[in-house]
């Protein structure tokens, strides 16, 4: 895969960098984020982030690969920070060999569902979107672990940022998630327009609940 943001350092041979989204917990200067991944390699990782840690940080990471139910955790150092329209943070591995190889192992299975990599499941869920613009109500059709679509009449522009407010099944009170546009399905006859959107920030009782939720669909 070629990457178009720039990495902290050339990759070397034995790192092929994939385009891979998965879960993602990361703790820099004592802030827990859950959030996503957008590329993935066996010596860097490419983390969704609104607020990204300084260049530098140390940064502890949570790899979550829905394939396999693995939870990798790893040491990392916090590299070049990007901004929109795909805000995040390059992070670094401090790794042995043998964990290079294991993570190597967990890509390549991961890989063999393409990026999305995280099960669907249907559902229809009231969502409040919040940008710049304002605010506008819509559904979410579909969740994952990792992001949801959502029906909606206006739609905002490929990459743009949002914050959603939503109430799982379940649940006491509102979660408030930070989100990316990934991609725009216009209206077509028969079908709503909506948005897919990929999860950039969230706190740790959101994945708590969301994980139960999912688990309760996926009982069914």
């Amino acid at each position: 895969m070629e990457v178009a943001l720039p990495l902290p350092r050339p990759l070397s041979a034995s790192s092929r960098l994939r385009d891979v989204v998965i879960p993602v917990r990361y703790v820099a200067d004592g802030k827990a984020v859950q959030t996503t991944s957008g590329a993935l390699s066996t010596d860097l990782v490419f983390v969704r982030s609104a607020e990204p840690p300084q260049a530098g940080m140390p940064v502890d990471l949570k790899l979550y690969f829905p394939q396999s139910g693995a939870v990798e955790a790893r040491a990392a150092v916090a590299g070049h920070a990007t901004s929109e329209p795909d805000p995040g943070f390059w992070a670094e591995f401090l790794t042995e060999e043998d964990d290079r190889r294991r993570l190597a192992d967990l890509i390549a299975g991961q890989g063999l569902s393409g990026n999305r990599g995280c099960q669907r499941f249907t559902t229809d869920l009231a969502v409040t979107l919040r940008d710049a613009q304002g605010t506008s109500a819509g559904r979410i059709i579909n969740l994952s672990r990792s992001g949801a679509f959502i029906e909606l009449g206006v739609l905002p522009r490929h990459g743009a940022l949002l914050h959603l407010d939503l109430q799982l099944p379940g649940a006491g009170s509102l979660d408030c998630v930070d989100a990316r546009v990934a991609h725009v399905c216009e209206a077509r006859a028969g079908a709503s327009g909506g948005i897919g959107v990929q999860f950039t920030g969230a706190k740790d009782g959101f994945r708590l609940r969301l994980d139960e939720y999912l688990g309760q669909l996926l009982s069914r």
